[in-house]
């Protein structure tokens, strides 16, 4: 595709994207599945989580139940989570790369992949679309960058819970205090002390990409 192609059909995914987003919420701040059940995305796991009756549920899920304290050191990410009620929910793809985008003489005929898809943030897509990032698609994330809104804050937060959590720490059951109080604070004491490093090995963004997929 030559770059003006490339433009043009980056411009018409834009307008599909509005769409979807234009589309309301059965419940507000409600965050799962299309039909409000439990919601499904490989950037948590591989298996089916929530569904949450706020934004700030799901932050709290995303953190791993995290209280916000533990978080004082990441600007971004008390950022983010402690305004969770100024974000509005919208209809996600959440998988939005040139794989899934089906392209015939120009234009765009089809997107596919729509397991992931779901009530989410208003910044999912597009930190989503950066977690599967790859170099070869450079050019896509520059030229979605001119015409998505951007939420750079969130992206950097999400990172940084990624340094801490990999995605399949989420396939495992955090324990419950009130049912196990010594098993919950060797947890506690565990996570607290991978969440101060400033780097975790195995979770490079390499590796989370590989795992991710394209």
């Amino acid at each position: 595709l030559t770059p003006e192609q490339k433009t043009s059909l980056v411009t018409e995914l834009s307008g599909y994207l509005e769409q979807l987003r234009g589309l309301q919420p059965p419940k507000e701040g409600f965050v799962g599945s299309l039909m409000l059940g439990s919601g499904y995305d490989h950037r948590l796991g591989g298996r089916r989580f929530g569904p949450f009756e706020s934004i700030a549920d799901f932050h709290k899920f995303v953190r791993r139940g995290d209280s916000m304290d533990l978080w004082t050191f990441d600007k971004d990410v008390t950022n983010v989570h402690n305004k969770s009620n100024s974000y509005v929910t919208k209809f996600t793809h959440a998988d939005m790369s040139p794989e899934n985008i089906i392209v015939k003489n120009g234009k765009i005929t089809g997107i596919i992949d729509w397991e992931f898809a779901g009530w989410f943030p208003e910044y999912w897509e597009y930190t989503k679309m950066y977690f599967g990032w790859r170099p070869y698609r450079e050019d896509f994330y520059q030229e979605m960058d001119k015409v998505l809104t951007t939420y750079p804050q969130e992206l950097a937060a999400d990172k940084a819970i990624l340094k801490a959590y990999d995605i399949w720490s989420y396939d495992i059951d955090r324990p419950r205090r009130s049912a196990d109080e010594e098993r919950w604070r060797e947890w506690d004491m565990g996570m607290r002390s991978r969440i101060v490093q400033d780097s975790i090995s195995g979770t490079s963004a390499e590796v989370l990409a590989d795992v991710a997929g394209p």
